[in-house]
């Protein structure tokens, strides 16, 4: 019975009401979670706003100002010859024309309320810092184990010697992108199977001569204590040889003097 004496104009003007305040809500409020970031374009100048918007509900006005949502947690750059990877295992060339393929991880995020300024250096879409990443991240790594032999990447204090360079050199190009380094991870090495095939050979050699050489010292040893075997049991003979030489004379000047 109420509702039959509400007017008709009443409730359509209520009902469109309510439409465009649910339409006013989604065109000019935009959600930002938790784990992200937002950053604000400006439509008609053509530039980004200069601030970091928080999680949070933020006000853009419709067509004049569009929100781009970034992600500023710890993100992983894969380089590893993987379909799910951003890019190849990284390969380098050493002095010996030996390869060596190299499955690496770049931990990285944005630097702390300057998604902004990554906007305006490489662009809002997401796959834009990460195409700049890879490109810095490759001459860096170029630059630090390309250093090494093929062969001195078996030496754990080198290649984590070359690692850390590496890191740094890295850290250094992309400061200026605001993007900040948290780590550079070598997950695998993959040797040129011929490289391998030599080392085993050479290691194989290099044990026989360290036998040959064990032996030598060995039977040198055993020469030396053969030796003095010998000269002891001489010396034991000469001893007993004088004993009864001496028993003798005792027993002759004895018998002379009865």
């Amino acid at each position: 019975m109420i509702l039959k004496r509400i007017p008709k104009k009443f409730v359509y003007w209520a009902g469109g009401t309510v439409l465009a305040i649910l339409l006013i809500y989604k065109l000019c409020f935009v959600k930002v979670a938790l784990d992200e970031v937002g950053v604000k374009v400006d439509n008609i100048a053509g530039g980004i706003v200069e601030q970091d918007f928080e999680p949070g509900f933020h006000f853009v006005f419709p067509f004049v100002h569009s929100m781009h949502i970034m992600d500023p947690t710890i993100q992983a750059f894969h380089m590893r010859d993987d379909k799910n990877a951003d890019t190849p295992a990284l390969k380098l060339v050493g002095k010996d024309q030996y390869s060596t393929r190299f499955d690496v991880t770049i931990l990285f995020r944005i630097a702390e309320g300057k998604a902004y300024k990554i906007a305006t250096k490489v662009g809002t879409a997401p796959q834009k810092a990460r195409e700049v990443l890879r490109s810095k991240a490759e001459k860096a790594l170029w630059d630090a184990l390309g250093r090494l032999d093929t062969q001195e990447f078996y030496d754990v204090t080198r290649r984590e010697k070359a690692r850390a360079d590496a890191k740094v050199l890295l850290q250094k190009e992309l400061e200026p992108l605001f993007l900040e380094l948290v780590d550079v991870l070598i997950r695998d090495i993959k040797y040129d199977p011929n490289l391998e095939n030599i080392l085993v050979r050479k290691q194989l050699i290099d044990q026989q001569r360290e036998y040959t050489v064990e032996k030598a010292k060995l039977e040198k040893e055993l020469e030396k204590t053969q030796a003095i075997e010998q000269e002891a049991a001489a010396k034991v003979r000469v001893i007993e040889e004088e004993m009864t030489q001496e028993v003798a004379n005792i027993v002759a000047d004895t018998d002379a003097r009865i």
